[in-house]
């Protein structure tokens, strides 16, 4: 699916243009005057033709290939005719995060975007440009303060999902702990790390795209690019709290059950500790030898119960003095 909206920034007006080829766009592109600039998002199977048409305008393949790529660290280039970096689409669901990447490459004349995937964030581009295109759009550089601007209100919902995923894990560790809790705990450690990273991705091509001198990039839009890379870093020192909170919360459960453990050994050495004197009192008089003077005695059993009794309550008495139990 291809997506081509055409901006005149002197009479203020908008313009969906549908694009029949390659060559057709690149005539598009061409024949722009100063004061209009393009939009073209190609998405899904298109993305074929949009890695053509950037080859056209001067792009290299194997700098497409690596925007097109789910990189680990940043990927920023900045191009004779165009800036081109990678953003990552995420998406929070139940076994963690998913990520997609989104290419953006930027030139005087145009705006491409590339995704193979559904993208939210171009999603809510393409519902707002309009508006904000007519409202408050003075260069290019809108479109740009846009995905950025979306970019963080798609990161700012998951934080909320990794947060509300995070009460929940913490209710049932204290509920109904066994091995699949301690799995799942450690597969949200595992996703709120991975996500943390696509954040900080973002901050960093964010923060690079506020301070780039390039014709390409808007000065007067760069200042409200900072503030959304500002608000990156907050969304990183957020997730970071959010995996202390849980890494804590698991250190608590483990600490409780580790107390409760050591209290019911201290019972069981005490226990044991009285079972252990009276055992070898039983297993003296349990020796067969012929002379026993207790064994006749008439009282003999009497007496090694009076004896068992009180020294059982004496050491009792001890360490309840003592407070070992």
């Amino acid at each position: 699916m291809i997506l081509a909206v055409h901006f005149n920034f002197a009479t203020k007006l908008e313009e969906q243009v549908p694009i029949e080829s390659v060559t057709h766009a690149l005539e598009l592109v061409a024949a722009t005057p100063a004061g209009r600039f393009w939009w073209i998002d190609f998405a899904g199977d298109a993305v074929d033709q949009g890695m053509e048409l950037m080859q056209q305008l001067g792009c290299e393949r194997p700098q497409l290939v690596s925007l097109l790529s789910d990189r680990p660290a940043p990927y920023f280039s900045d191009l004779d005719e165009f800036v081109a970096f990678t953003l990552l689409d995420a998406d929070w669901s139940v076994t963690g995060v998913n990520t997609q990447p989104l290419a953006v490459c930027i030139g005087t004349k145009c705006l491409v975007t590339m995704h193979r995937a559904p993208s939210p964030v171009i999603q809510a581009m393409r519902q707002s440009y309009a508006r904000s295109f007519r409202r408050i759009a003075l260069s290019p550089g809108f479109l740009l303060y846009a995905l950025a601007s979306h970019l963080c209100e798609t990161y700012t919902q998951i934080v909320g999902q990794i947060s509300d995923d995070n009460q929940t894990v913490q209710d049932n560790l204290f509920k109904q702990a066994n091995e699949d809790m301690f799995e799942r705990v450690a597969e949200l450690l595992r996703a709120v790390s991975e996500f943390q990273k696509v954040v900080v991705y973002a901050r960093e091509i964010v923060h690079d795209l506020s301070l780039r001198r390039s014709p390409m990039i808007p000065e007067t839009t760069q200042p409200y690019l900072e503030k959304k890379a500002s608000l990156l870093d907050r969304l990183s020192a957020d997730i970071a709290s959010e995996r202390n909170l849980l890494s804590e919360t698991v250190g608590l459960y483990l600490g409780i059950v580790t107390h409760r453990t050591n209290h019911t050994l201290s019972r069981l050495t005490v226990l044991g500790t009285l079972i252990l004197p009276l055992t070898f009192l039983t297993g003296v008089y349990g020796m067969n030898f012929d002379v026993m003077p207790e064994l006749k005695w008439r009282y003999g059993y009497l007496g090694f119960w009076g004896v068992v009794v009180t020294f059982g309550l004496g050491v009792l008495i001890v360490m309840k003095r003592k407070r070992w139990f």
